[in-house]
């Protein structure tokens, strides 16, 4: 296992996050110092504006980041702009690539963060809460979600920015990030999602244990739902909002995706691990490139998935079960 490798269990959203903000105390305050300038009160305000309708739909995981809060000791409403990422800064980079071969059972993700030497803002995070576990790469200070995980409800999740859209004050794109990781259900999730104002969106790559593939692509004016055919690659790109305007290659958007897309429709994982360490393009545009902090391969085929961390590079890939699937 990776010393960046961490468990919780909990029978409440609160209790679970309180139990990580005491783990991560020094990486929330470490954040929270980072954001103190000028435009923190903006922040602030901004995610201020973003609480009353989560509350109204997505009361849990406000209950966790309270409680998250309550560990960590620092105020809820700073907590709740940290968990929030850059809904709170209206920021925006393109980053992470993601695949789906061996007939829709194989989930290939490799993250990237919003810029070089950020490698130690990941770790491994799995908890379970009640009845759901999920196992992850995790954001510190987030809900969770907004990488790449999977649940023991037989769902594993990929997320993807998409440049170029607008953004507007709603639920953050990463409470529905996390709804999505811990869904059942993500095709009927989707269909209760859509009609809430949100603020902003991803691209959410999603297989499950019988091979079935679904896409879900999020903005705050209209959001679409996939089911592709394996293999299948993302990257930036948008797939259905057809009112987002072309963007250029971006952080290596389409040359990542050059690649990617010539993925076999049958691989093994080491094919796999070897397609995603490429570096053909350059330190900014290659799918193993200068922001790349980690990567995730779900394998549902043999129910293990396979993880590297920059930050232990020494340890090269790491196999974990997930034997908590139960499906």
């Amino acid at each position: 296992m990776h010393k960046n490798f961490f468990t919780f269990t909990a029978n409440s959203h609160f209790e679970l996050g309180k139990k990580i903000g005491l783990k991560f105390k020094k990486e929330a305050h470490l954040a929270l110092d980072k954001k103190s300038d000028e435009n923190l009160p903006k922040r602030l305000e901004t995610a201020q504006k973003m609480l009353a309708l989560t509350d109204v739909y997505f009361p849990e995981y406000l209950e966790e980041v309270k409680g998250y809060a309550e560990g960590a000791e620092i105020e809820f409403l700073k907590m709740w702009m940290l968990a929030i990422e850059d809904d709170a800064d209206a920021e925006i980079a393109a980053k992470c690539t993601s695949i789906i071969t061996n007939g829709g059972k194989m989930l290939v993700h490799s993250e990237d963060a919003a810029g070089p030497g950020l490698e130690n803002e990941i770790c491994i995070l799995k908890k379970t809460i009640k009845e759901l576990t999920t196992l992850e790469i995790y954001y510190y200070n987030t809900l969770g979600g907004v990488s790449v995980g999977l649940n023991s409800r037989g769902f594993a999740l990929a997320l993807n920015t998409i440049l170029d859209k607008p953004q507007q004050i709603g639920i953050p794109k990463g409470v529905i990030a996390r709804k999505l990781l811990d869904s059942k259900d993500p095709a009927n999730d989707f269909e209760k999602i859509k009609g809430l104002r949100l603020a902003d969106g991803y691209n959410h790559n999603i297989i499950d244990v019988d091979g079935n593939i679904i896409n879900i692509e999020l903005s705050i004016n209209e959001s679409e739902i996939s089911f592709p055919k394996s293999p299948f690659s993302h990257t930036n790109h948008c797939l259905l909002l057809n009112k987002v305007e072309k963007i250029d290659d971006d952080y290596g958007t389409f040359s990542r995706l050059e690649k990617a897309i010539n993925t076999p429709s049958r691989a093994s994982v080491q094919d796999l691990q070897k397609l995603i360490e490429d570096d053909s393009f350059g330190k900014d545009k290659s799918i193993n490139n200068e922001r790349t902090i980690g990567r995730m391969i779900v394998d549902f085929e043999n129910l293990n998935c396979h993880i590297w961390l920059k930050r232990e590079n020494n340890l090269g890939w790491v196999k974990y079960p997930i034997d908590f699937i139960k499906k």
